[in-house]
């Protein structure tokens, strides 16, 4: 006979394995089920959220125009998309070493007001008022109707078809009040700490005064520095028409490259990549002719931005037939083929970045936690099978010992018994109550039949002191299991059944009880382990996955978490997050399989060599009591023959069976009055001394040995060369 765990055939599947699996599917299940939430959360935010408010950005516009000297018109017309009160936004523009940004302007279409006059007040006189008061007059005049300042009409000029320029002036203070209508530009010098590459910012701030609207705001500013002359004599464009800074998501993004209207070139002289730094969309078009304005134009698209996603754009173009005076371009060190295959490369992990993220969310992100949940399932059941097959699987039945023992082998105590068998290193949940009925067995209790304390209730068996000439040949535990009972029934006969009520209501008595019952869990926990029945081998097959699965919980959480650590991977937060919500619903099932595994005691614990003979034997024994609960005889032995596998069933936790199935010779099924002994015994009997004990105040500290009462229950940034980027924000 072969049985892994010295199990008959009769019990094939070892005990609690299946709730276990239902526990380890449910615990699986729900962890898909966080993964897939997690995924759907993963992505950056489509919105940046205040105290009560929030913003987000539908979609910009980026127009760069070349000029003759190098330098560049800008202008960034950009779609703030408001949920509650908003007053003022920014907007910071890196500059590297030599970049310069000046001529800057704000701009908005004017508001649309029924009430207001189509012709605005004329100048107001102020000759008769001294320098000072005409100056202020003239002031708030000029704040009212900005368009009306001297020098609007040529900074209008800069401004949009059908946008007005704001007045210059506001306060540059982020999160400060101002005029609505007013703007501010300040330079910030070292914005990054000791970041070299972006030694100052331009920053510019405009104030308004907007609520639950959508409004559009037109940034112009010329740039120098951004174009400039390559190593083998080209002109090379690189720019950032979206930066990295910005805190919100944005919809669309649409930018184009305007070279001078004496520029000669064709489409085939032009060479352009645009990337984003992500997942994505980008697309170029180069036009083949001339634009309405008369200018060979570089259109490029993008979609599907994510906070911290930047928009690269380079162009570049053979100085001949541009327009431009190349002579007072800066130089950079690189050849404009160089310059090409970084943008390439950029486009190309872009690309890969946008493939990833359409087969991630097609058709959904939960059928990738699902099956990174089912392939860690999987392949912690083989670390688990091999760890089995290499280490821990108990030895072979021993060949002499046969299936079914119809005695108990040897005159092991009932709890001493139970643990060998149950391979506990502490005392068995029934062996109290077993040790008890054992010494009522062996006579060192008298019994006699007591009416139970119901109505209508069976007879119930009553103890008191009996034969104590023997108590010197008692282990320690059954010493304990003595005095625990003598403290409850004092000098005279008492009922098994009011031991309940009985420690109920006395609160000394209980603590005295729980203090015996504690003395008796580390007594058989002493002796088991001085016996060195078991042994705990280690698993590498276990040890490592598990290791490994903890690690890659901690990953998965922080690509979940920490956008930051996406980019600095050059991953997209969304390509990311999915990614660690699948590594994680994996991880967790792999470390859920180790777990319910390992702390399978009869898993990890296995019989030691000098123990297994004698474990087979009780464990047939055990056998035999289970098939013996089963015989539904009317009466199957004498009242001693009964009365020794009663108190072991008790330990094995069968004697609910044989005490609802069997009766020994000679005892009737309503209990004779004339029995006092555990042949009288029924299963109200036996639960009610069972629950009296379980009734018992628990002491604070009460558990021993694994066992308590037995029978109770900003964004990133950075990269890439070019000008502009950064980002902005509102408040």
């Amino acid at each position: 006979m072969s049985s892994p765990h010295f199990r008959t055939p009769r019990r094939r599947l070892p005990a609690g394995l299946i709730p276990r699996v239902i526990v380890l599917l449910v615990l699986a299940s729900i962890g898909a089920i966080v993964g897939t939430v997690l995924a759907d959360a993963a992505k950056a935010p489509d919105r940046v959220k205040g105290e009560g408010k929030d913003y987000g950005l539908p979609e910009a516009a980026v127009t760069m125009k070349l000029r003759p000297d190098g330098s560049v018109d800008v202008v960034e017309t950009i779609n703030f998309d408001f949920n509650g009160p908003f007053s003022g936004a920014f907007r910071d523009i890196p500059m590297r070493q030599g970049d310069r940004i000046d001529e800057i302007v704000v701009c908005e279409p004017p508001a649309v007001d029924a009430s207001a006059t189509s012709v605005a007040p004329t100048l107001p006189d102020v000759s008769h008022f001294d320098a000072q008061t005409a100056k202020l007059v003239l002031e708030q005049y000029y704040q009212a109707y900005p368009q009306l300042r001297p020098d609007a009409k040529k900074t209008a000029e800069r401004c949009p078809e059908g946008f007005e320029a704001y007045a210059p002036g506001g306060a540059t203070t982020l999160g400060s009040l101002d005029t609505s209508g007013k703007f501010g530009t300040e330079v910030l010098a070292n914005p990054r700490g000791d970041d070299e590459r972006i030694p100052r910012v331009q920053r510019v701030v405009w104030h308004y005064s907007a609520v639950n609207e959508q409004r559009s705001f037109a940034i112009a500013y010329r740039a120098t520095g951004w174009l400039r002359q390559t190593e083998d004599g080209k002109l090379a464009f690189e720019a950032k028409p979206w930066g990295s800074e910005w805190k919100s998501a944005l919809g669309n993004l649409y930018a184009n490259v305007r070279l001078p209207e004496a520029a000669k070139l064709t489409p085939a002289d032009v060479e352009g990549v645009v990337s984003a730094r992500g997942a994505a969309t980008t697309t170029i078009t180069e036009y083949e002719a001339k634009d309405a304005a008369g200018a060979t134009t570089v259109a490029t698209g993008t979609s599907g931005l994510t906070s911290g996603e930047r928009v690269d754009l380079t162009v570049v173009l053979p100085v001949e037939g541009s327009a431009i005076n190349a002579s007072a371009l800066p130089k950079t060190p690189r050849t404009s083929d160089e310059i090409l295959d970084d943008a390439r490369a950029e486009l190309a992990d872009n690309k890969r970045a946008t493939n990833k993220l359409e087969r991630l969310t097609s058709p959904s992100p939960a059928w990738w936690v699902l099956g990174g949940a089912l392939i860690g399932l999987v392949l912690g059941a083989i670390c688990c099978a091999l760890a089995w097959k290499r280490t821990l699987r108990e030895d072979p039945w021993p060949a002499d010992v046969p299936g079914i023992l119809s005695d108990p082998p040897g005159a092991l105590s009932p709890a001493y018994a139970a643990s060998l068998v149950e391979q506990l290193d502490h005392v068995s949940p029934n062996a109290l109550v077993a040790t008890v009925f054992d010494l009522v067995r062996r006579d060192f209790f008298k019994t006699t039949p007591a009416q139970g304390d119901k109505r209508g209730a069976k007879v119930d068996i009553a103890l008191a002191k009996g034969d104590r000439s023997r108590v010197a040949e008692l282990e320690p535990h059954e010493k304990h299991a003595l005095d625990l009972v003598d403290a409850i029934i004092g000098e005279k006969f008492v009922a098994m059944g009011t031991f309940k009520n009985k420690l109920k209501k006395n609160l000394t008595l209980s603590r005295k009880v729980g203090r015996i019952e504690k003395n008796f869990y580390e007594s058989v926990a002493t002796f088991i382990k001085k016996q060195q029945w078991y042994e705990r081998p280690g698993s590498a097959w276990l040890r490592w996955p598990s290791v490994l699965g903890w690690l890659l919980v901690v990953l998965a959480i922080v690509l979940v978490a920490w956008q930051g650590l996406a980019w600095r991977l050059d991953s997209d937060p969304r390509v990311a997050g999915i990614g660690g919500a699948v590594l994680l619903t994996f991880a967790i099932s792999l470390v859920v399989v180790i777990v319910m595994f390992v702390t399978a005691r009869k898993v990890v614990t296995r019989f030691s060599g000098a123990s297994r003979v004698e474990a087979a034997k009780w464990t047939a024994y055990r056998d035999f009591l289970d098939s013996y609960g089963d015989m539904a005889d009317e009466e199957t032995a004498s009242i001693e023959l009964w009365e020794r596998h009663l108190v072991y069933a008790i330990a094995f936790g069968c004697a609910d069976d044989i005490l609802r199935a069997v009766r020994p010779q000679g005892v009737s099924e309503d209990m004779s009055t004339s029995a006092s002994s555990l042949g009288a015994m029924n299963m109200g009997t036996f639960h009610g001394f069972s629950s009296g004990l379980a009734a018992r105040a628990p002491e604070p500290s009460s558990s021993s040995g694994g066992g308590s009462s037995s029978f109770g229950g900003g964004g990133g940034g950075g990269g890439g060369g070019g000008g502009g980027g950064g980002g902005g924000g509102a408040w």
